[in-house]
């Protein structure tokens, strides 16, 4: 018989992972519809939030689920951070003052448009193997 509050535990896991699932899925879905660089600040943080989740309660959770939702999730980061670091540099580039970097701002200010639309497409593509519901279900603690 399994102790009480390890069932408690791994219930508040399941809970926990679930609202953090629910809330990457919403950010999937704005950023897909929108790649600004608040909706992908924000994918970015409910990303590390959803990880951070599985990484505390990794025993809780069946192994290979983990593993592959970790994996998606760091393909996730390295797509948006992508568009991140454009956006960063051209921030830098225009507060900076420098004479000669409207050239460069307009070099990475196309790149951002390519890795946004890229993102985009990859988390459409997301939405429609419905990511949220089947790691919701395969993560359940147990």
């Amino acid at each position: 018989m399994k102790d009480p509050s390890a069932i408690e535990l791994q219930k508040y896991a399941s809970l926990e992972a679930a609202e953090r699932i629910r809330r990457l899925a919403f950010e999937i879905n704005r950023t897909a519809k929108r790649a600004d660089e608040e909706s992908i600040h924000d994918l970015r943080v409910s990303t590390r939030r959803l990880s951070q989740c599985l990484l505390v309660f990794d025993e809780l959770f069946p192994r290979h689920a983990s593993k592959k939702a970790h994996k998606r999730m760091g393909k996730i980061m390295k797509s948006t951070a992508e568009v991140r670091n454009r956006d960063i540099a051209i921030g830098l580039l225009k507060q900076s003052g420098v004479a000669g970097t409207g050239e460069v701002v307009e070099t990475l200010a196309k790149e951002r448009k390519e890795a946004a639309t890229a993102l985009s497409a990859e988390l459409k593509g997301l939405k429609e193997k419905e990511i949220s519901r089947r790691w919701t279900m395969r993560l359940k603690a147990g």
